[in-house]
């Protein structure tokens, strides 16, 4: 039991930035920690801190031990689930004129959440590829669907562009039917051949 719920951090850790942390003994005895993230694919940004370790003065770096990898990771899992959790409960300037809570259902919020959330990845090409798929099936998507849908959506969109144009090869947890039905999609839609079918998908699918 313990060594699944290990691999369950491990998979979930693969999903997001890995932050190396050092922690540098400075003078009168106070420790510096200074954060670097980075991906399985590499790239990582600078240090982050108000020294950089082994500059003058450090005298002790180290990376973090397994014991608190495995704390890290589960807290992380934690704050993931709390982030992409489904809220039931719905303010009243949320609503429409007239309109009251027990009038909006979750699978109705859910559907129209995962259609905006198609549409506004930040980059162009993502954001008419999901928002033109999901303004014509999320409608029609049943509940395990939606999952497999928002586990992509949940993707960094770097990641999302590279699985549904086949750049890259998807993890396990999100190389399911879904994701071939997007695929399918984008190699089957002509977006983006020329300025009259760009313009058409943005109004058709009321992308700004």
């Amino acid at each position: 039991m313990m060594l699944a719920g290990m691999k369950a951090v491990v998979a979930q850790a693969a999903r997001i930035p890995i932050a190396t942390i050092r922690c540098c003994g400075g003078g009168g005895g106070a420790v510096r920690c200074y954060r670097r993230l980075s991906t399985a694919g590499g790239g990582a940004k600078d240090w982050e801190g108000e020294r950089q370790p082994g500059s003058g003065g450090d005298e002790l770096q180290r990376e973090l031990t397994p014991e608190e990898v495995l704390r890290v990771g589960a807290r992380t899992q934690e704050m993931w689930k709390d982030h992409v959790a489904l809220t039931t409960e719905f303010p009243d300037a949320s609503l429409p004129p007239g309109g009251h809570e027990a009038s909006v259902t979750p699978d109705a919020v859910r559907r129209k959440r995962l259609v905006y959330r198609s549409k506004q990845r930040g980059w162009l090409e993502v954001d008419l590829l999901l928002g033109t798929w999901a303004e014509r099936n999320v409608a029609g998507l049943s509940a395990a669907d939606m999952d497999s849908y928002e586990d992509i959506l949940n993707l960094e969109t770097v990641d999302i562009f590279n699985f549904i144009t086949g750049n890259a090869d998807p993890p396990a947890f999100v190389d399911t039917p879904m994701l071939a039905r997007l695929q399918a999609y984008v190699k089957s839609n002509p977006l983006g051949q020329s300025p009259a079918s760009y313009a058409s998908a943005k109004r058709e699918s009321n992308l700004t």
